[in-house]
C-alpha cells in the first residue's frame, strides 16, 4: 500500500511541473501566444486593421496576462495527466481489460487535438463573425452599434469555447465507450447508472448555456437520446437473437 502512494504523489508532482512550467512558459511568451488565439477572429472582422482590446482597470492587463498563463498551463496539462492517470491505473486491470483502457487513452489525445484544431479555425470565427453581425456599426442600422472588445471579457469567451468544445466531445467519448462494454455486459449495469448519467448531463448543459431552460434541453437531449440508444440496442440484442449473428462470414 506505501508503494501505491508513493507512486501517486510522485505522479501528482509531476503533473505539478508540467503545469507549472506551461504556466512559466505561456507567461513569458504571453503576447506572441495572445496574439495567435485572437487571430483567428481579428480576421474575420470588417475591421482587421482596427481591432484592438481595450481595460478598464490599471492592474487588468497584468491580471489577464497572469489568467491566461494558468489556463494555458491547465489546458495544456490535461493530456499529461490523463497519461499519468493512465499509466497508475493500468497494473489494476485485468490482461482483458487492457486493451480497452489502451484504445481509451489514444481516443482521448486524438479527440483531444481534433477538438483543439476544430475550435480555433472553425467553431471559434464562426461564433465570432456570427454574434459581430449584431454589434459591428453599419449605416444600413437604424440604431448604430459599437463594439469594443474588453480584454478579459474575450479570454473568458475564448476559455469557455475550448472548454465546452472538449467537453462535449469527450462525453461523446466516453458514451462510445460505454456502447462498446454494454455489447458485453447486461442491460442491468446500464440501467442503475442512468440517473447519474441524467444528473451529470444536465449539470453539464447548466455549465456551458444560458440560464434558461430551452438551452439546456437542447444541449442535453442529443446525449439522452444516444443513451436511450444504447439501452434499446441492448435490450433487443438480449430479446431477439438475431442481432447476435454476424452480417458477413
Amino acid at each position: 500500500m506505501h508503494n501505491y502512494f508513493f507512486e501517486l504523489q510522485n505522479r501528482i508532482f509531476y503533473i505539478l511541473i508540467m503545469f507549472f512550467l506551461i504556466l512559466f512558459l505561456s507567461y513569458f511568451y504571453k503576447e506572441a501566444l495572445f496574439y495567435f488565439l485572437a487571430k483567428p477572429v481579428i480576421i474575420t472582422t470588417s475591421f482587421e486593421s482596427n481591432t484592438y482590446f481595450i481595460y478598464t482597470h490599471v492592474t487588468e492587463v497584468f491580471l489577464t496576462y497572469l489568467k491566461f498563463s494558468a489556463l494555458t498551463g491547465l489546458y495544456l496539462t490535461i493530456p499529461f495527466c490523463f497519461y499519468q492517470s493512465w499509466k497508475f491505473f493500468l497494473p489494476g486491470f485485468y490482461y482483458s481489460e487492457q486493451p480497452l483502457l489502451n484504445y481509451a487513452l489514444t481516443f482521448f489525445i486524438l479527440i483531444w487535438c481534433c477538438t483543439n484544431l476544430l475550435t480555433y479555425f472553425c467553431i471559434l470565427p464562426y461564433i465570432w463573425f456570427f454574434f459581430s453581425e449584431f454589434s459591428f456599426f453599419s449605416s444600413e442600422n437604424l440604431i448604430p452599434f459599437f463594439f469594443e472588445a474588453k480584454l478579459n471579457d474575450y479570454l473568458n469567451f475564448v476559455t469557455q469555447t475550448f472548454f465546452s468544445s472538449f467537453l462535449i466531445f469527450e462525453i461523446f467519448l466516453l458514451i462510445f465507450l460505454l456502447l462498446i462494454y454494454s455489447i458485453k455486459s447486461n442491460l442491468k449495469f446500464i440501467k442503475k447508472i442512468r440517473p447519474y448519467f441524467y444528473l451529470i448531463t444536465f449539470l453539464f448543459a447548466c455549465f456551458i448555456t444560458p440560464p434558461d431552460i430551452f438551452s439546456q434541453l437542447i444541449v442535453a437531449t442529443p446525449f439522452i437520446i444516444l443513451y436511450e440508444s444504447i439501452l434499446c440496442y441492448i435490450f433487443l440484442k438480449n430479446e431477439y437473437q438475431w442481432l447476435n449473428v454476424p452480417l458477413i462470414k
